[in-house]
């Protein structure tokens, strides 16, 4: 559990860094992407999935 974590934000630590590196907006959707999968994957994990797709509905499978 919190390896998992820990890779997490090292996945995104290194965007960060190489965003800040070299300012590209390759790097910057990358970093982007990261921290959105990982905030999506904190919420999913805090809040109980059957009670998320019940509020969401269609717009569940989407975001997931």
């Amino acid at each position: 559990m919190i390896w998992n974590l820990i890779l997490k934000l090292l996945i995104v630590i290194l965007f960060l860094i190489q965003f800040w590196r070299r300012p590209s907006w390759h790097w910057g959707v990358g970093l982007l992407t990261a921290t959105t999968a990982i905030l999506l994957d904190t919420f999913l994990s805090t809040f109980n999935q059957e009670d998320v797709l019940a509020q969401l509905g269609f717009f569940y499978y989407p975001i997931l």
